[in-house]
């Protein structure tokens, strides 16, 4: 097993940039992801967002808008 696939396997949250948990990523299902895995999902096209998880956190919009708007939280939470 190769390191990609065992980082599927035991991670609990997965940080989805712009892709879609579709066949390539075994929709997100057991045996390449954990069981209990929850996805957090960025994608600008609303129709794909956690369209094969029950557990999944979406966030609409354009990935770097995203990511910087994320990252200024967590800045902000530090203090």
């Amino acid at each position: 097993m190769n390191l990609f696939s065992r980082a599927l396997q035991q991670a609990d949250v997965i940080l989805l940039l712009g892709a879609r948990l579709n066949w390539i990523l075994h929709f997100g299902a057991p045996p390449r992801f954990a069981k209990d895995v929850k996805v957090i999902q960025v994608d600008i096209c609303a129709e794909e967002l956690c369209n094969n998880t029950q557990k999944c956190v979406p966030l609409n919009g354009d990935v770097k808008a995203v990511v910087l708007q994320v990252d200024l939280v967590s800045l902000s939470d530090t203090t």
